[in-house]
């Protein structure tokens, strides 16, 4: 799977060191990237989006990020995943979507494209 990495709001020297980004770099060469992906875990079928959303799950969780995680109370905003004050948000969008992706200048050949937004959170 392609990736490409952009940070918004934040010097990548100052997350050049943040072996966060290695491990979520790791997550995504560790699942299959394919058009009709699907997982079984314990005796039920995940397809398509929930499939992509369940495997990251298993994977980040094995390596100690909170799932869910609360980004803000007002307005209530709810991550997807957490670690050390690195938040993560996955997007895992079909090739149906490619041109709306080629129109904001982030296209890449393959089935799927995942977008990661990673941010430092504030205290809450």
């Amino acid at each position: 799977m392609k990736y490409k990495t952009e940070y918004f709001f934040c010097s990548p020297i100052l997350l050049q060191n943040v072996d966060e980004i290695n491990e979520i770099y790791s997550s995504i060469e560790s699942i299959e990237w394919k058009e009709n992906y699907t997982i079984t875990v314990e005796e039920k079928n995940y397809e398509h989006q929930r499939a992509y959303n369940k495997s990251f799950q298993l994977i980040l969780s094995r390596l100690g990020w909170n799932l869910n995680p609360r980004l803000c109370d007002n307005p209530r905003l709810i991550g997807d995943f957490e670690k050390n004050d690195l938040c993560l948000h996955l997007i895992v969008l079909p090739s149906l979507l490619y041109s709306i992706i080629n129109d904001l200048g982030a296209r890449f050949k393959c089935g799927l494209k995942v977008i990661f937004l990673f941010f430092k959170t504030p205290s809450l």
